[in-house]
């Protein structure tokens, strides 16, 4: 999801900018500084794209120093942590901030939508075994948890506080503690 140069972050901003101005039916990409759910996002992005550059200049090394004195700020005013490291798709959308937390080794599709809650984490044995993995169009509903080395497919929708510690396939519905998958749609 990553690559070398720093296009590829301004890309997928541009099409978050463009989820968030339709999802909340917005004129002007001026009026995402009102909405906090898009910060934690915008300040992702700002970080990937430093990381991706191989040559820095100070202009990035300023950026990367504002971006890290940002991060209290950002993180207590959304109530969200999007670990750095994580590889995000083009299109996240964060519906409602609160509680969401991305852990940096995760790999999420495009166009996934979190709701407030999810949390997509490793073990928290100290083992490091494993990060989520996350296709493209996913929803994660209110309180979901999506823990460990798990692969969910491509347009699943894992259902409010539901607890995944199993793969998901495609077109999934995943519900319950543990989660169980109740039908495809």
């Amino acid at each position: 999801m990553r690559t070398k140069g720093g296009n590829t972050a301004i890309q997928k901003l541009k099409k978050d900018i463009d989820r968030y101005l339709t999802d909340y039916n917005l004129s002007s990409p001026l009026k995402l500084i009102l909405i906090n759910e898009f910060w934690p996002v915008l300040l992702f992005r700002i970080e990937e794209y430093v990381d991706s550059r191989e040559k820095k200049n100070l202009c990035q090394y300023v950026i990367n120093i504002l971006a890290l004195l940002f991060h209290p700020f950002v993180n207590g005013l959304s109530g969200t942590k999007i670990f750095r490291g994580a590889q995000i798709g083009e299109g996240v959308l964060l519906h409602g901030s609160f509680g969401i937390v991305v852990t940096a080794r995760a790999i999420i599709g495009n166009n996934c939508t979190f709701f407030p809650g999810a949390a997509v984490i490793q073990k928290a044995n100290g083992k490091k075994e494993g990060a989520p993995k996350i296709g493209n169009n996913v929803k994660l509903m209110n309180g979901c948890k999506i823990i460990g080395a798990v692969t969910i497919e491509d347009n699943v929708v894992v259902g409010a506080n539901a607890v995944v510690l199993q793969d998901i396939p495609k077109g999934a519905i995943a519900v319950g503690i543990p989660a169980v998958i109740k039908k495809n749609h």
